[in-house]
């Protein structure tokens, strides 16, 4: 695919974006990423950008990508969910804790997130199509979310 054939280069260039809720108690800020001032002026990328921040709000993704995870908090994510089944049998333990551990982070990380504006791709698609589309690597390099309440 040609996202991974792009993985090795350089992101130089980006935009920062921020959605804020017409309540103007909750907003996003996403920083999206990449490789040449020549994409990242593109109007299409900023459109990008403000709808991955509109998604943010919306869904409250607390990790960027699995990659963000701690090994500590995802092993803390496992004995969690674990527990819940130590009255299951052992042999069906490991399928039940992969189901639940995936839906899990496809509840709390972006990457991993149903796009809201349209629910047949991940977030991470909508990336890798991005990346098809503008010819170069793009990525979220961070994610802030704000909420009053």
């Amino acid at each position: 695919m040609a996202a991974e054939k792009k993985a090795d280069r350089e992101l130089g260039a980006g935009v920062i974006e921020a959605y804020i809720h017409n309540t103007k108690t909750v907003g996003t800020m996403i920083e999206l990423l990449c490789e040449t001032d020549f994409v990242a002026k593109n109007k299409e990328f900023s459109e990008l950008a403000y709808s991955i921040a509109m998604h943010c709000t919306a869904m409250k993704p607390q990790f960027v990508s699995v990659k963000d995870i701690s090994d500590e908090q995802l092993n803390n994510l496992k004995e969690e969910l674990l527990s819940d089944l130590k009255d299951k049998p052992k042999e069906i333990q490991e399928k039940i804790l992969k189901n639940q551990l995936d839906s899990r982070l496809s509840e709390n990380v972006l990457t991993n997130q149903k796009f809201i504006q349209d629910d047949t791709q991940t977030i991470q698609e909508l990336l890798d199509n991005a990346t098809h589309k503008f010819g170069e690597r793009v990525e979220i390099g961070r994610m802030k979310r704000f909420s009053i309440n």
